[in-house]
């Protein structure tokens, strides 16, 4: 019997399922704090998946896996879907969604604009053109 390294959160169906098919797992019961960094870690590893999917079947699935672990990361932290939509609202309200979708290539401040620090501060996101 060959044995493979895993290390990676599941959904909670996944273990039987393997068993199933003959796997012989180590499994074992993670800490909250470490259900929420495992769920991360995943949420990057949805994410990465949803980045490649090439079409709009392929595309709706990788989003389906990315918002159920979603929804783990809000039960971990023991919170719940209605506190995801008034915060979501709340944003949509205040800053709207992305349904026009506007792109902006660059930004011009003054020195003395109020943005101007914010944008300094954070290089790596927005590196200045020079």
């Amino acid at each position: 019997m060959r044995k493979f390294k895993f290390e990676k959160i599941v959904r909670d169906l996944i273990p039987e399922m393997m068993i199933q098919k003959g796997a012989k797992l180590n499994v074992k019961n993670l800490e909250k704090k470490d259900v929420i960094f495992f769920l991360k870690e995943k949420l990057l590893e949805e994410l990465q998946e949803v980045n490649e999917a090439c079409d709009n079947v392929s595309l709706i699935e990788e989003l389906a896996d990315l918002y159920e672990v979603i929804r783990g990361i809000i039960c971990a932290i023991g919170s719940d879907l209605e506190e995801l939509e008034r915060v979501r609202k709340q944003k949509f309200d205040s800053k709207g969604g992305f349904l026009k979708a506007p792109y902006i290539e660059s930004i011009e401040l003054e020195d003395d604009s109020k943005l101007i620090n914010y944008y300094l501060n954070n290089p790596k996101k927005y590196p200045e053109i020079k």
